[in-house]
């Protein structure tokens, strides 16, 4: 999440998501996820809409699908049961909502279709539930909701490496110790904020070169809170 990428990157990465091929149904939803997610960071909010309204028609698709392929026959592990898709797409419908309300500068309509998410989700989405906890976190901080912002941030992560949501759970590790260092710096908790700033700069101490700043930062921060 705090890697920075340009605009032409991230029309390039939403362009590649777009293409991709799939008949899947979970990764149906996921590509309309991920485009409407990087539309919305990209400002283009009719096409981010065109994204949801996708993801609102799944449903019903699905189902009709469904229904016409019943056989006894089918493998139980590629039959995606309709209720399930249907509470996928009501997840991915609210994440993209809350980005882009996020995005336009309403903090407060974000956190509101963040709390239409919950956390009862196949493990396929686990990623998604990440992010949203990261991004109750940044909203909360911006809000100056520090002990929230604090309590969504320190709920990811570690988790044991046999989990199913630490593949994509590791991606936020550091962003939030980073995170949680500079909030615990506000608010005077020195011996909190060298803790996360040092796990910060453990995790990330062998970064790509742009991402090296934050890690110089850190590191200030660090030898000035000693």
């Amino acid at each position: 999440p705090l890697l920075p990428l340009d605009r032409s990157e991230l029309e390039a990465l939403r362009d590649e998501v777009s293409a991709l091929e799939t008949e899947a149904i979970v990764w149906v939803i996921q590509r309309a996820l991920w485009s409407g997610l990087l539309n919305a960071r990209l400002g283009e909010s009719a096409l981010a809409q065109k994204n949801i309204e996708e993801l609102q028609a799944i449903p019903s698709e699905h189902e009709a699908r469904e229904e016409g392929n019943a056989r006894p026959d089918r493998d139980p592990a590629f039959v995606e049961p309709p209720e399930k898709v249907r509470v996928m797409c009501e997840q991915a419908v609210a994440l993209i909502r809350a980005e882009l309300a996020w995005r336009q500068g309403d903090p407060s309509g974000a956190l509101l279709e963040l709390e239409k998410m919950t956390s009862d989700l196949p493990y396929t989405w686990n990623a998604y539930e990440h992010y949203m906890r990261y991004l109750r976190g940044v909203i909360h901080e911006e809000l100056g909701q520090d002990e929230e912002a604090l309590r969504w941030y320190g709920s990811l992560g570690p988790t044991s490496m046999l989990s199913d949501r630490s593949f994509t759970e590791i991606f936020y590790l550091a962003p939030k110790h980073l995170r949680m260092g500079e909030i615990h710096e506000k608010l005077g908790n020195r011996e909190q904020a060298v803790q996360h700033y040092a796990r910060f700069v453990e995790l990330w101490k062998n970064c790509d070169p742009e991402l090296r700043p934050l890690v110089d930062a850190a590191e200030a921060s660090l030898a000035r809170l000693r």
